[in-house]
């Protein structure tokens, strides 16, 4: 929808401003004309807000641990098949029916489990890093590679590490750290 400053059209007076007994009018792109410019119309805004990073580190693993606490995590130790096939994938994961599973797996997946997971519905492989808390909180169960499992502790400990200022500084001993042991 424009708004008076986005309609083409001169700022001239379309009519001398008195003689001619009609209302005075300023210029064509008046919302008062037709042809003209919305008064109070809509403008296209980015409402997003970006959450903190250590927010959302956190909100992982809140959202892990909860899945763990409700033990809807599993292990395996490889995603890795020798065919793309969908059915051999549908059988390895015949236990969740009904159920939404998301497979987090390392950043080089094996294209074979990929490609075999696509068209099965409920059934969602994410990479360790792009692993997000509504991913969690979609899935009724996740499951866990090996390597991906370690990807996602790497990304984690990276994470909380590079979150406090000054870390090539060497903290020094406080006064109460002999309590935290």
């Amino acid at each position: 929808m424009k708004r008076v400053g986005d309609v083409s059209g001169s700022g001239a007076k379309p009519r001398p401003q008195k003689g001619s007994g009609r209302a005075r009018q300023g210029n064509k792109r008046s919302p008062l004309i037709r042809g003209g410019g919305k008064a109070h119309g809509p403008v296209p805004r980015d409402l997003t807000i970006s959450m903190p990073k250590k927010k959302r580190t956190q909100a992982l693993k809140a959202a892990l641990s909860a899945k763990l606490f409700e033990d809807k995590v599993l292990f395996v130790d490889t995603e890795k098949l020798e065919t793309h096939k969908t059915k051999l994938v549908n059988k390895i994961l015949s236990d969740f029916e009904h159920n939404r599973v998301v497979v987090v797996t390392p950043t080089d997946v094996c294209s074979n489990f990929e490609i075999g997971l696509k068209n099965i519905p409920k059934r969602e492989t994410v990479s360790a890093q792009k692993l997000s808390v509504l991913n969690v909180l979609n899935a009724d169960y996740l499951v866990f590679t090996q390597d991906g499992l370690s990807e996602l502790e790497t990304i984690l400990d990276g994470r909380v590490k590079n979150q406090y200022r000054l870390k090539h500084v060497p903290r020094g001993e406080l006064p109460h750290d002999h309590l935290v042991e």
